[in-house]
């Protein structure tokens, strides 16, 4: 599983590209590419320093800019695949978001997932991008006393009501504007920031 590309000169590349591979079109790019590695291990790879997954792809929103209405719907990831995911990726992370293409407060298992990341690497930074329509008082209290959230950014793209009901379809922006107002005084009340 050890591959070592020392002592073997960008020719030797080649040429062996030449023999093995049907797609001859990437060989100068794997010649380029493998000149930047001066050894690769397979059982023991480094880990990257984001680490971003998804639990699913559940969305309330239907916004113009999005394209999560043209992507194929998939299922929800196990509690034993998060899991799996969080113990051998985040250890060595400097900063997560465990959520993509998906409303995260739509996750029942957010506390759960967040609680998990920080238990495996404190010093890990969290993210989560939310259009704050789905947020429930409980989740957001949970996550500030908790302090298992680093950054929130929120998706809101509209100045008032017209704009953010044509630009945000499925996302009511009198809950949006209350979910961050309540989200905020508590915050500050608990001295957090």
């Amino acid at each position: 599983y050890m591959m070592d590309f020392r002592g073997l000169d960008s020719d030797f590349i080649r040429e062996y590209c030449e023999d093995v591979l049907k797609a001859k079109q990437h060989i100068d790019k794997i010649v380029e590419i493998s000149a930047l590695f001066e050894q690769f291990n397979f059982d023991n790879p480094p880990f990257p320093l984001f680490v971003q997954f998804e639990t699913s792809t559940a969305c309330q929103a239907n916004c113009l800019m999005c394209p999560h209405d043209q992507m194929q719907r998939c299922g929800k990831a196990s509690w034993s695949q998060i899991q799996k995911i969080i113990k051998e990726a985040i250890p060595t992370a400097q900063e997560t978001c465990p959520f993509l293409m998906q409303e995260p407060f739509l996750e029942p298992r957010l506390i759960a997932i967040l609680a998990n990341i920080k238990q495996n690497n404190s010093q890990c930074k969290t993210t989560l991008y939310s259009n704050m329509g789905a947020a429930k008082w409980e989740q957001l209290k949970q996550i500030v006393d908790s302090d298992l959230l680093d950054t929130l950014a929120v998706s809101f793209y509209a100045p008032n009501r017209e704009l953010h009901e044509k630009h945000q379809k499925g996302v009511d922006y009198d809950t949006v504007i209350a979910n961050l107002q309540d989200l905020r005084l508590y915050r500050d009340s608990q001295g957090k920031h």
